[in-house]
């Protein structure tokens, strides 16, 4: 989803699967809040979807914007971090944000009307595993994925196959992603 975050544009990852909401050290650094210094973090480390322990540098209150609007928001700055901005869980209760899959859009309350922020666009096409891959039992993983029938730099919505869950034993939630060069990042599980 296209966010700004202090007048700087990125495109951030809606994530329902993490609990708080990161930065990396690298967009952190291209933001004015870079001149401010870090708060220290209430945590020490975060869990990568990879299952790696990740120090956290420090933590920054920024302004977010989405569409025409600005949210408040705490942020955890990570050394490294594959996307350059995730919405946690966090963020998401904070906004009363939810993903409305009836009508394809990102929406939030706001003194109790519902405010749509993003619409979007579903166009069918399959994600394939770049290369095989083993995901050991108890364990996530982030995966690089090809996707057909998208154009390059569109936010889409990736939705795991059934089969995944029924046949495979993975699990994977739904995630809106940014396309880059018909190739993008996805999330999967292996609980057992």
């Amino acid at each position: 989803m296209q966010v700004s975050v202090g007048g700087t544009r990125t495109c951030a990852l809606v994530d329902t699967g993490a609990n708080i909401s990161v930065m990396s050290k690298q967009f952190f650094l291209r933001t004015p809040y870079s001149t401010h210094k870090l708060e220290p973090p209430d945590i020490t480390s975060v869990i990568a979807v990879n299952g790696d322990h990740v120090k956290v540098l420090g933590k920054v209150n920024i302004s977010v914007t989405i569409g025409n609007r600005n949210f408040s928001a705490s942020i955890y700055v990570l050394p490294q971090l594959h996307h350059s901005l995730i919405l946690g869980v966090d963020f998401l209760k904070q906004t009363k944000a939810k993903l409305n899959f009836e009508n394809d859009t990102f929406e939030i309350l706001e003194n109790n009307d519902v405010v749509t922020l993003s619409r979007l666009t579903l166009k069918k096409g399959l994600a394939k595993l770049i290369k095989a891959i083993t995901i050991p039992k108890r364990s996530q993983t982030l995966i690089s994925v090809a996707v057909s029938h998208q154009t390059h730099d569109s936010t889409v919505l990736l939705e795991p196959l059934k089969s995944l869950t029924h046949k495979h034993r993975i699990l994977a939630a739904k995630a809106l992603v940014k396309i880059k060069h018909g190739k993008s990042l996805f999330k999967l599980a292996k609980p057992d």
